[in-house]
């Protein structure tokens, strides 16, 4: 499984499989409200198009009370609604995020069909400024909210305008709740879930997985809540609330702080901090090295713990973005990306090396000018024994490799090229295939602990 482009932490498929999906019947006003303050509002002069009108209708059903809802800040100002709502849907980073989420959250037994999106201000996009409109909106807000008594309501947005929003509010990345209840209207209580706009990490900071990482625990752990369970304890969540946090100060120390209004759009200055190509490489031959370049005998705790997978993860991330800009085309970033091809050929050539793979000979035919090393080589390199924990893991390197060796080509010697996708792809599949190798041992230790009733 993925979820926002990485791979799905194994430690949160126990979670997900054990998530049961209550059928919520009563029914709730909260369209009526939304759809009376659409009629009702002026963005400028005009009337709200009714397409417009139609989207935030389709987000905020169903038309029941319970049940998880996502509070978001507000519309995106360059939001287009010619497409049809599910187009239209894709269109916004931020509700195909949610989509995602909650898909990925709910082992695909529920969609964004079946959990109400509410933003704190309907209607009204970021850039609005007439604070009569924004306050009339926000109490429309507070009485959908009340209308749809939702079980769970995971906080996506940072608003403190006025108290009731600044309860549902956002932390900030990383924290929690200390009292995650909430009685709201006098009438009900509601569970709280600390998240963070899902803009944060698909636009402002699209090369840390960990932020995606952690979104996805939030959504896990409000559906969770509903399922009757309690607080996500396990000390691999802890310990990823703690570096997304250590992770955003950094990163915000290093950069113009966000504002809030402009969050949908995509900011290249805040996407990486400097050298971080070569940091990931750096750290990525440390862990390698570490693990004996699966070569030894090696515990598959010892991989978790090296968490390789998320630094490939990151690479991924990181490859993606150095295409989109190198599609983009200027100097400075074919400059960036050729740096980054040759220095991870640099990296290639020492782990290839380390399993007995030879560069090409100059002079090769056009027909196999593909693969920087001998791919032969790679089909003869001895595998641990049969019995060792380490044969799957090593399996997956030796793919790694290959699908690295491949992603550049001989042109004329001494030069080649290379292809980013392919790069990429080579990270995310190793990433995506440890997270599945560990997952196969989390599930043969829950049948052996249940088979021993323990």
């Amino acid at each position: 499984m993925e979820c926002l482009d990485i791979p799905v932490d194994h430690r949160l498929m126990s979670f997900i499989r054990g998530i049961k999906i209550p059928n919520y019947t009563r029914k709730s006003t909260h369209l009526e409200i939304l759809q009376r303050w659409g009629a009702f509002s002026r963005y400028g002069k005009a009337p709200i198009p009714s397409a417009q009108l139609h989207h935030a209708l389709e987000l905020a059903k169903p038309a029941t009370k319970g049940g998880v809802l996502v509070v978001l800040l507000e519309p995106y100002r360059k939001q287009t609604f010619g497409r049809g709502f599910t187009a239209d849907q894709q269109d916004c980073p931020t509700t195909r995020a949610v989509c995602d989420l909650i898909e990925t959250a709910t082992g695909g037994r529920m969609s964004a069909d079946d959990v109400s999106i509410f933003d704190t201000t309907p209607y009204c996009p970021d850039g609005t400024t007439d604070e009569d409109v924004l306050r009339e909106a926000r109490i429309e807000f507070r009485k959908m909210v009340e209308a749809k008594q939702p079980d769970v309501v995971i906080c996506c947005h940072q608003n403190k305008s006025d108290q009731f929003v600044k309860l549902i509010s956002s932390l900030g990345v990383g924290k929690v709740f200390l009292n995650p209840y909430l009685l709201l209207g006098g009438e009900f209580t509601t569970k709280r879930v600390n998240a963070f706009h899902p803009s944060y990490a698909v636009n402002y900071h699209p090369t840390y997985s960990c932020f995606r990482r952690l979104l996805l625990v939030e959504f896990v752990q409000a559906f969770w809540y509903c399922s009757g369970g309690q607080s996500l304890g396990e000390s691999s969540v802890k310990k990823l609330r703690v570096d997304c946090r250590s992770r955003a100060q950094a990163l915000c120390a290093q950069t113009a702080p966000i504002n809030q209004s402009k969050i949908e759009e995509p900011a290249s200055s805040c996407t990486a901090e400097e050298n971080r190509w070569e940091n990931i490489l750096s750290d990525l031959e440390e862990k390698l090295q570490g693990l004996g370049l699966f070569n030894e005998d090696i515990t598959v705790d010892a991989v978790v713990d090296s968490e390789l997978s998320w630094l490939c993860a990151d690479a991924s991330l990181l490859l993606d973005e150095l295409e989109k800009k190198f599609i983009k085309g200027n100097g400075k970033n074919l400059t960036e990306c050729i740096k980054a091809a040759d220095t991870l050929l640099d990296y290639l050539a020492g782990w290839c090396q380390s399993q007995h793979l030879l560069i090409k000979k100059p002079g090769i035919e056009a027909s196999n000018r593909r693969g920087f090393f001998e791919p032969r080589d790679l089909l003869n390199v001895p595998a641990p024994p049969e019995d060792s924990p380490t044969r799957e893991l090593h399996a997956h390197f030796s793919a790694f490799l290959n699908d690295l060796n491949f992603s550049f080509s001989w042109e004329r010697y001494p030069n080649y090229t290379w292809d980013t996708m392919a790069q990429r792809n080579a990270f995310k599949r190793f990433a995506a295939n440890l997270e599945r190798s560990f997952a196969r041992e989390n599930n043969s230790l829950e049948e052996i602990m249940q088979a021993l009733d323990i």
